[in-house]
């Protein structure tokens, strides 16, 4: 497969990933609330607080997946270890970072309210899981795009 391919198929799945992510936030998340508070009335106090916080939250995923798009545009390029692209990749994992903590507190909160619905903690530490694997493994992809940038450029200064 060619990078220009690579990259094609790069930029269809962020779109891919982006529109089901939409639809996860504006529309299940709103659905999903009312159902737990449908059965559980004593949650009710949370469904406002918590749509807001799962908006908020979403904000940085978007972000990412606007990096990656970036990203994915130098690799049509063919520039992969682009300078930016190691900016990008750590901004990515920053902002996964700050996720992980958002989530964390949530959980705080939750558990200092004495909420014990066990699939909404769940979902928090599983978001706040894959958030931390997120973040590791950009840091990581960011690290080896910078020392593939300078190989790079020592290659070509090398006659």
């Amino acid at each position: 497969m060619q990078k220009k391919d690579t990259g094609k198929w790069l930029k269809a799945i962020i779109m891919m990933a982006t529109v089901i992510s939409f639809v996860l936030v504006v529309i299940l998340a709103p659905f999903l609330g009312k159902e737990i508070i449908s059965t559980h009335s004593e949650l009710n106090f949370l469904f406002w607080p918590s749509l807001i916080f799962i908006w908020i939250t979403a904000l940085p995923l978007f972000v990412s997946f606007y990096l990656f798009y970036l990203i994915s545009q130098k690799i049509i390029e063919d520039k992969p270890f682009d300078e930016k692209n190691v900016t990008r990749l750590t901004i990515v994992s920053r902002l996964a970072l700050i996720e992980s903590a958002l989530y964390l507190i949530a959980l705080i909160m939750l558990v200092l309210l004495g909420v014990s619905h066990i699939s909404l903690l769940l979902i928090i530490i599983m978001v706040m899981f894959i958030a931390l694997a997120m973040a590791v493994i950009t840091a990581i992809l960011a690290h080896l795009v910078d020392k593939a940038r300078r190989i790079e450029i020592e290659n070509e200064l090398t006659i």
